[in-house]
């Protein structure tokens, strides 16, 4: 018992010391950021060696770990009321 809630431990110690992107499916990826440029944001999976990207459209926002945010875009999905007309957004 001791042994797996030290293992958990570490992995929780792990996940706070990531950055957090948020893709605007509402998925999140725990990762080491490496760079955000115009088109492309740069990264190292928390659990993985090789540099990832990904197109900076599919991004929502980052959550880096010394507590900064930075917002892209806004997400695909959002609840809505079935009886509200006015919160329908038309988009591309």
């Amino acid at each position: 018992m001791i042994f797996a809630s030290a293992a958990q431990e570490n992995e929780n110690a792990t996940v706070e010391l990531s950055d957090t992107i948020i893709l605007i499916s509402g998925r999140k990826v725990v990762a080491h950021v490496q760079s955000v440029t115009t088109s492309k944001v740069i990264y190292i999976p928390y659990d993985g060696n090789t540099v990832k990207e990904m197109n900076r459209k599919q991004v929502h926002r980052i959550l880096y770990k010394a507590g900064r945010v930075e917002v892209f875009n806004s997400l695909a999905a959002v609840m809505v009321d079935d009886d509200n007309w006015q919160t329908v957004i038309v988009t591309d």
